[in-house]
């Protein structure tokens, strides 16, 4: 009768000892809950910072492969003494043609005071050499069959150039009907009033009978996207009505070349221009400074990138911003 007795007392738990296994449930829940929480903040955060260091390894190795390449202008290092223009109407993106000064800035142009970064060069894959010798007032002969002649157009903007000297000018007639020939006529407008202010080349080009290379030629027509173009800050294409590049919204600010989005989330851009004086020091400046362009052989570039997204930062900021600094040392040396 005891055992009985005693057994059914064993049976179920107290009221204070479901009260106390559910407050260590709630304890243990909540912890859980609190590391679920701290990592999934943990993530977004190295999800933001990887996202601004891919953004930013792109953006230069974009602007270092157009940087390298500024002030080329054939076989010959930058002279701007060397460059003759033969062009009446020199618009565009900062005078787009204006090789004697091969990179330029403009300073706090752009949306939040972001600077605008300007470069010029020939453009090598589009080169293709004469196949005769032209006098400086006679049309320019090429190979109606080279790889690169297809793409030339009545009135686009060109650059012959050898070893020694180039000129800049537009082209009079149709390439396409020309087989090869390529005029630079006054008295020819284009239909943006683009034409040329003079015939004469003022020097000759291409190699005559018996010169070495034999047939050959030490002179080139450049043309593709040679001339001018630039990097500036401009509203994201993710931007909808009523939103735009702002300090209060700097995820829809974007970093453009030309008309080209590049990258989302760039909400600062400055430029510096570095150079050595006469006293053999290295200087960096800003665009405004009026600097020798044939010494500068640098560019200091600084970028503020956020994440787009809110994403926690370390700072409790609702965007994770992070700033890179590159110097982009000019390969084509302009002197």
């Amino acid at each position: 009768m005891k055992r009985q007795a005693l057994k059914s007392k064993q049976l179920g738990v107290t009221l204070i000892e479901l009260m106390v296994a559910i407050t260590i449930g709630i304890i243990i829940i909540s912890g859980v809950l609190q590391l679920y929480a701290s990592s999934t903040k943990t993530q977004l955060v190295q999800d933001g910072v990887s996202r601004l260091q891919e953004n930013a390894r792109f953006l230069f190795a974009r602007l270092s492969q157009d940087l390298s390449q500024t002030g080329f202008v054939g076989c010959f290092n930058f002279d701007s003494g060397r460059i003759v223009y033969f062009l009446a109407e020199d618009t565009g993106v900062g005078e787009i043609y204006r090789f004697d000064q091969p990179v330029d800035a403009i300073n706090g142009n752009g949306p939040l005071g972001t600077d605008t970064l300007i470069f010029r060069s020939a453009s090598a894959a589009a080169a293709m050499p004469l196949i005769a010798r032209s006098k400086p007032q006679e049309p320019l002969r090429v190979d109606p069959d080279h790889g690169n002649y297809g793409p030339l157009e009545q009135f686009q903007v060109v650059m012959v150039t050898d070893c020694s000297k180039a000129a800049v000018f537009m082209i009079s007639n149709d390439p396409t009907t020309s087989n090869g020939v390529i005029e630079h006529e006054m008295g020819i407008a284009s239909p943006e009033g683009q034409a040329n202010t003079s015939d004469d080349m003022e020097s000759t080009y291409g190699s005559g009978e018996g010169s070495y290379p034999k047939g050959g030629s030490v002179a080139y027509l450049y043309a593709g996207t040679s001339g001018g173009s630039s990097y500036s800050v401009g509203d994201s294409a993710a931007a909808g009505a009523g939103e735009a590049c702002s300090a209060a919204t700097p995820e829809f600010c974007a970093l453009f070349k030309d008309d080209q989005e590049l990258v989302q989330g760039v909400e600062d851009f400055q430029v510096e221009f570095g150079w050595t004086n006469a006293a053999g020091n290295l200087r960096y400046d800003e665009p405004s400074l009026a600097v020798d362009w044939n010494t500068v052989d640098r560019i200091k570039i600084t970028v503020t990138l956020n994440s787009v997204e809110a994403t926690p930062s370390p700072q409790g900021a609702r965007l994770n911003t992070k700033t890179f600094v590159k110097t982009i040392v000019v390969r084509n040396q302009f002197i």
